[in-house]
């Protein structure tokens, strides 16, 4: 079963911007401790990693390039919110820099998400259904 998750880029996987200068900023971002091992792990446990981020798509390449130039395990790069069965980012599951919690948070949702897909598939399919009297 395909599981998808969606990590926002800035502040959660690479440092954030704290001035004005939001291109400086870019050339300058580096990962956050423990990002990219957690990146690893969950490509491991066999999730689809989708990043996404607020930056406008003019940024794409750019961004792209510094993902590979820091070995970022991704499968998608967005720009705008994707369609996922999680999201790390300020909601959702919330980023605090907190790598290893987080990890431990997924395992959690994720036996929630199995049950979940697995009972809509059960509804969804005709021969599972029965009439009720």
């Amino acid at each position: 079963m395909k599981k998808v998750i969606g990590i926002d880029l800035d502040g959660t996987i690479c440092t954030e911007s704290t001035g004005d200068d939001f291109m400086e900023f870019r050339k300058t971002a580096i990962p956050l401790p423990n990002a990219l091992k957690a990146l690893r792990k969950l490509q491991e446990d066999g999730w689809t990693i989708n990043i996404y981020t607020g930056r406008n798509i003019k940024w794409n390449e750019f961004t792209k390039n510094w993902l590979h130039k820091y070995d970022v395990p991704f499968d998608t790069l967005t720009c705008g919110k994707p369609p996922c069965d999680l999201y790390i980012a300020r909601n959702n599951i919330k980023f605090e820099n907190n790598w290893n919690e987080i990890l431990c948070e997924i395992s959690e949702k994720e036996a929630m998400l199995l049950s979940e897909k697995e009972k809509k598939e059960t509804d969804t399919h005709p021969e599972n259904n029965q009439e009720c009297c």
